[in-house]
């Protein structure tokens, strides 16, 4: 078989054009997880999301009839949050599955339309609000 150069590199050519189309980006995002997997949450609200409250919130959320009528006491700060309408606020404090619809994690973070940040010494870095912000993704689980 007599082969010609010519048609070596045309056949690498193509090989390569092949290859290329076949890595090629299909312009989707990776979309992130924040379920863990399998269903099972991955935030406990007792043990990653109350320590939060107890550390930077309950200085001026800590009694019963706490600022804006919030306490975020241990023992009380869940049925105080989840589905409970915010005062002052549109919406509930806490909405399950939806952090950016929940006033709480929208102070946190400093969001517009809900007032200064919480606390008001400014917004907690975001290691320290991710926890609140998969605890909601995941349901806002009394858990």
């Amino acid at each position: 078989m007599n082969i010609r150069p010519g048609a070596i590199r045309i056949l690498v050519l193509l090989a390569g054009l092949a290859v290329l189309a076949a890595c090629s980006d299909n312009g989707t995002e990776p979309q992130l997880d924040d379920s863990g997997g399998g269903g099972e949450p991955t935030v406990s609200f007792a043990a990653d999301v109350q320590p939060i409250f107890d550390a930077n919130c309950i200085g001026c959320h800590g009694a019963v009839g706490g600022n804006g009528g919030l306490s975020l006491a241990a023992g009380s700060s869940y049925d105080n949050l989840v589905g409970v309408p915010a005062q002052g606020y549109s919406g509930d404090r806490v909405v399950p599955g939806d952090p950016d619809a929940s006033v709480l994690y929208r102070k946190l973070t400093g969001a517009q339309g809900v007032g200064g940040p919480m606390p008001p010494t400014g917004t907690l870095p975001p290691a320290t609000v991710d926890p609140v912000r998969i605890w909601i993704t995941e349901g806002a689980l009394e858990n």
